[in-house]
């Protein structure tokens, strides 16, 4: 889990089938230290697991992405210019498995953009 070591979320709004949050970045996480030395970046795997626990907060649920349909790299997040992030997700439920749209962004700036099928680990028991 990152979620309290690598990011924080310092605010968040629920709205129906939306969340949205304001996260800081740790710049002094030991990832930063090979990813990459000199000029710390925020790894796109990451990004896509901020996503995943934080959906999971709001479903109650263990997840695992099922599939990526379109996963965007649109700019570098480096935590030494950006401390902080907004993460936004919208999420529709179906059975077992939720269409997720994801972004990272930072005023206009946006660092990562997903949409895809994320499921419920229990769904394939």
């Amino acid at each position: 889990m990152l979620l309290g070591n690598l990011y924080n979320i310092t605010s968040q709004r629920n709205e129906e089938n939306q969340f949205y949050a304001e996260i800081s970045i740790n710049a002094s996480h030991e990832i930063f230290t090979g990813h990459f030395p000199g000029q710390p970046i925020l790894p796109g795997v990451c990004m896509m697991q901020m996503v995943r626990e934080m959906l999971e907060q709001q479903v109650h649920q263990k997840l695992q992405v099922s599939e990526a349909a379109n996963m965007k790299f649109t700019a570098m997040l480096d935590p030494t210019v950006h401390a902080s992030a907004s993460m936004s997700i919208s999420y529709t439920a179906s059975a077992n498995y939720w269409a997720v749209k994801a972004s990272l962004t930072h005023n206009e700036l946006t660092f990562f953009s997903f949409s895809g099928t994320i499921k419920s680990v229990s769904a394939e028991q």
